[in-house]
């Protein structure tokens, strides 16, 4: 018989699995502006219901009610939480005033890892908020393959454009106004911060334009009598308000769509449109008498301005003098004048 001191010690260790969720807010048809791009991005919270994952482990802490948040570029991780292979359902919600269109897809990361086509690396993708596929990797060379998968949701905000023209009133017949009028944009995201201003990118008359830093209309871009401004890739869902500047000498405020509250973007049909009347000019109407060289007193003259129909004007009495710059007596020159 032989004997031996040869011994034998086994360690197993697991091979290990992950899923990954993650967020991401598409904002490629959003206004080009940074600032915008940022805030839309950061509007909303997205809510995540995954019966699998309750009273699971996550980056997150303990998953109760099988619930998760998460926000633009934010993502949830669930390590060796998960037999392989699971069925898996995620269903995404958001309480937001801004609309969205959904994609997911479940990619299985080790074959992506290895170089592999999108096609072969995809294990299930689709529209909309509600997710099914198997939580298991596609890579058939080894039965102790690990499981990592990775479900992305991309919510692409719909937009729409918005239009701000501007309307003088009580121009004369034939009467072009090229007056120049600012004012101030603001959106409200419904996230709770109200309304803002952002260097938002328009268009009018074929050129470029963007708002300063404080929304104010951009030099050369402001509004006047029969222009249109067009705001491209505003957030359906989001409201619009425009606030004009003091209004020009010789003009008045009037109206401006939405008032105080702004216009809801819709799907359409987004247009805001701003009103000045263009008050009536003033000047001065003399009237000359030629005498005959005699003296006259009293008031034998009377004089009828017609026409003169608008309020705000005032007659004043002016000394009369004859054709040598005498001094005569009466009311005889008189001059109309705006007051």
């Amino acid at each position: 018989m032989v004997e031996s001191n040869l011994s034998f010690d086994f360690n197993f260790a697991p091979i290990g699995n992950e899923l990954i969720v993650d967020k991401t807010v598409n904002t490629a048809s959003v206004n080009n502006s940074t600032d915008f791009k940022n805030a839309v991005a950061a509007a909303d919270t997205f809510s995540f219901n995954q019966p699998t994952a309750n009273g699971k482990q996550s980056s997150k802490g303990t998953i109760s009610d099988s619930t998760y948040t998460l926000k633009n570029a934010e993502s949830i991780s669930f390590k060796d939480q998960f037999d392989v292979p699971t069925p898996m359902t995620v269903t995404e919600s958001y309480n937001s005033n801004l609309s969205y269109s959904t994609t997911w897809k479940a990619a299985d990361l080790v074959l992506k890892g290895k170089g592999k086509s999108e096609s072969e690396y995809t294990i299930g993708s689709d529209t909309g908020v509600g997710s099914d596929f198997t939580y298991q990797t596609l890579d058939t060379t080894s039965e102790f393959a690990m499981t990592r998968v990775q479900l992305s949701y991309v919510n692409t905000p719909e937009v729409a454009p918005v239009t701000i023209t501007k309307t003088v009133t009580d121009l004369g017949a034939g009467e072009t106004d090229n007056t120049e009028f600012g004012g101030t944009v603001s959106v409200d995201l419904g996230d709770g911060n109200g309304f803002k201003t952002y260097n938002l990118t328009y268009s009018t008359g074929g050129a470029s334009y963007r708002l300063t830093s404080e929304g104010k209309l951009a030099t050369g871009g402001k509004l006047k009598n029969g222009r249109t401004l067009t705001f491209e890739g505003i957030p359906q869902g989001a409201k619009v308000k425009f606030v004009e500047d003091s209004a020009p000498s010789g003009y008045s405020f009037v109206s401006v769509t939405g008032g105080t509250n702004g216009i809801t973007v819709g799907p359409s049909d987004n247009a805001i449109t701003v009103t000045n009347k263009k008050l009536s000019g003033g000047g001065t109407l003399n009237v000359t008498k030629k005498l005959d060289g005699e003296d006259y007193t009293g008031n034998a003259f009377s004089f009828t301005a017609e026409g003169v129909t608008k309020t705000g004007y005032t007659a004043r009495q002016l000394p009369l003098q004859d054709h040598r710059g005498r001094p005569v007596r009466g009311s005889d020159r008189k001059g109309i004048q705006q007051g």
